[in-house]
């Protein structure tokens, strides 16, 4: 393929990253090709993939048990959402939640997976282990109060205790909302965890008003 001439560039630094904006917003084919246009379309198929293996069942959790430093003792875990499809092969799973929150498929993602912690939960139950489950929530859902009342009526539906995980920066952009709907998730009796805590909240505030145990 013919290649455009590039930019004056400083260093090899500085032509690499020329290259790669060139690549990107003019779509030129370097090093066997970067298609916006393909990659765009392969993670609506993605998500298709996705929504379609969530109504169909073919997804699963696995639990990351959680200790108690000060108890030396396993009381939580966190529900990791997995899944073993020809598409999600190549990508990683952080790859696909982002993939879900662009095209719309992280809500019907996080409702399967308090449906599934829950009914999960209760099999522990019969066998005698007690643990609070938490569940990941996308900051794209913490200020949806639409959402936050569909949750609230699967946490309360558990037989044990839900809790819910957000990030310090999810609740900044949308903060009156979020907020109220966090206030609404602790008076249904979920537990909130503040997740990779210290990475990237600019203001105490936030951390003092968030109702988290």
């Amino acid at each position: 393929a013919e290649v455009e001439r590039l930019p004056a560039a400083h260093s090899a630094v500085d032509l690499a990253t020329d290259a790669i904006e060139l690549d990107k917003t003019r779509q030129i084919n370097f090093a066997g090709g970067y298609d916006v246009n393909a990659k765009r379309k392969s993670a609506r198929v993605l998500a298709e993939e996705l929504r379609s293996a969530l109504n169909a069942d073919q997804v699963t959790l696995s639990y990351q048990p959680k200790l108690d430093v000060r108890n030396q003792s396993f009381n939580t875990a966190e529900a990791l959402f997995r899944w073993d499809g020809p598409q999600s092969r190549t990508q990683s799973i952080g790859e696909i939640i982002i993939c879900a929150e662009k095209y719309g498929v992280i809500q019907d993602l996080t409702l399967w997976t308090l449906q599934r912690a829950v009914s999960d939960q209760l099999q522990l139950l019969d066998h005698g282990i007690d643990l609070v489950t938490f569940v990941n929530l996308s900051g794209t859902l913490i200020s949806d109060s639409e959402f936050t009342l569909k949750a609230i009526e699967i946490i309360k539906g558990a037989s044990g205790k839900i809790g819910i995980e957000i990030t310090e920066t999810s609740v900044i952009d949308h903060a009156s909302d979020a907020l109220c709907n966090l206030d609404m998730y602790a008076a249904a009796g979920a537990k909130i965890a503040i997740d990779d805590y210290g990475t990237g909240l600019s203001s105490l505030r936030y951390l003092k008003r968030i109702p988290a145990q």
